[in-house]
């Protein structure tokens, strides 16, 4: 029995375990290579998410990457990274937005700062006002006798002749001390009042005929410290001329309530005599 074909058989066998090899070979390259990528886009990622490729590289997802499909992957990674990229920004404007209402209670600060400047300036004004009206002094005018029906204390009187007659607006009447001198005169004016000028009168009788008084007059504000107006000087009145009996001095003005006359010598008279006073702010 012939055995020349039959006896090339084994050589298939050689070959088919040659190709067996050669496409497990392949195979085993495809594995190891998907797995290298796999590592490889790992090691780009850093995430370590794709672990379970490395230990399962069948699954579909390592297949896709071994065949190079990662790259859309990638792409897909870094467009999400692209669209997570402005979130950042968000949060400033959010900061910035918040920022306006922690701004608002500055503004409202300053606002009040401001309203409180201007009370403070308003109030200094005020206060301005007050002590611009507490040194404006009120002066009568100078036609009003400011010691008209005012009280009036003497060193004493003869008879009838008492103090009260000096302010009671009648020039027919009149007051007269006891003999000698000196002798005072006080007219309290009920209040501070600027006082710049004396009317002095004595009865415009024709009989008085003439005398010269000397008279010193002083001014107070409490009735117990005084200061001097105008020095002692002689004054002439004249019954029969047309100055009605009456003479007139002036003085700086001063704020006073009380006025004192003091009277040292009567040429006409051994004694103090006076009909009327009468003040006046100038």
């Amino acid at each position: 029995m012939s055995r020349g074909p039959a006896a090339r058989m084994p050589l298939r066998g050689p070959r088919g375990v040659a190709v067996i090899a050669g496409t497990v070979a392949i195979v085993a390259g495809v594995i190891v290579g998907g797995i290298a990528t796999v590592q490889s886009l790992n090691q780009q990622d850093g995430s370590g998410g794709n672990a379970s490729l490395a230990s399962d590289p069948l699954t579909p997802s390592a297949t896709a990457s071994a065949s190079g499909t990662a790259a859309p992957s990638a792409s897909a990674a870094a467009s999400s990274t692209a669209r997570k990229t402005p979130e950042p920004t968000k949060k400033p404007t959010r900061r910035a937005a918040s920022g306006e209402k922690t701004t608002a209670p500055t503004q409202r600060a300053a606002s009040t700062g401001r309203s409180g400047t201007t009370t403070k300036k308003a109030t200094a004004a005020s206060s301005t006002t007050k002590a611009s009206s507490a040194s404006t002094v009120k002066v009568a005018d100078p036609s009003v006798n400011l010691a008209a029906s005012k009280s009036v204390q003497t060193g004493g009187h003869i008879q009838d002749y008492v103090a009260s007659n000096i302010t009671d607006g009648d020039v027919s009447t009149y007051w007269e001390a006891e003999a000698g001198f000196p002798q005072t005169v006080t007219v309290d004016l009920g209040s501070l009042q600027t006082v710049g000028r004396l009317q002095l009168a004595l009865p415009q009788v024709s009989d008085w005929n003439s005398r010269t008084q000397t008279i010193a007059i002083s001014g107070s504000r409490t009735g117990s410290s005084w200061s001097q107006l105008k020095g002692a000087a002689g004054y002439s009145f004249d019954a029969n001329s047309s100055s009605q009996n009456a003479v007139s001095t002036s003085f700086t003005q001063a704020r006073v309530r009380y006025l004192r006359l003091t009277f040292t010598a009567n040429s006409g008279w051994s004694a103090a005599q006076l009909s009327e006073l009468r003040a006046h702010s100038s």
